[in-house]
């Protein structure tokens, strides 16, 4: 039986990346992550990320490992490295929250799920409260 781990952690962009950027990345990150059973969540603003991935203990160690070492972000800090019972993030490969200060934070994803919010998530051990933390922090209006 495979174990899932989850892995919460927050870093900072070596540069501003830009809405092409964000779409290449993620991308590049859901079909890596399709192919080996991972789902999360990305939220990213003015430079600061937060990332929630989950799924087979030893697929979540070689991922996280190439995510610690990619040179478009520095100063990564795990939050959350714990083996869960379920997935919080099941519906999608990558979701990810813009975080532009319109409105309600919601959950945008490619695999043709309707958007949802993150109270409607399972919170495995404080994740998706944390990324909640994360969301009210920075969409309060447009950062300068």
């Amino acid at each position: 039986m495979t174990h899932l781990q989850l892995v919460l952690y927050v870093s900072s962009a070596t540069q501003p990346m830009t809405e092409a950027d964000i779409a290449a990345l993620l991308v590049q990150s859901r079909d890596r992550n399709a192919q080996l059973g991972i789902t999360g969540l990305l939220l990213y603003r003015d430079g600061n990320f937060m990332q929630a991935i989950e799924g087979p203990s030893d697929a979540i160690v070689a991922v996280y490992g190439s995510i610690c070492r990619d040179p478009r972000h520095t100063n990564v800090i795990t939050l959350i490295d714990t083996p869960v019972p379920t997935r919080s993030f099941a519906a999608w490969s990558l979701g990810l929250i813009h975080l532009d200060g319109l409105g309600e934070p919601v959950v945008l994803c490619r695999d043709e799920c309707p958007p949802v919010t993150l109270d409607t998530l399972t919170d495995n051990y404080g994740a998706v409260a944390l990324l909640r933390g994360f969301c009210e922090q920075f969409s309060v209006g447009k950062r300068h």
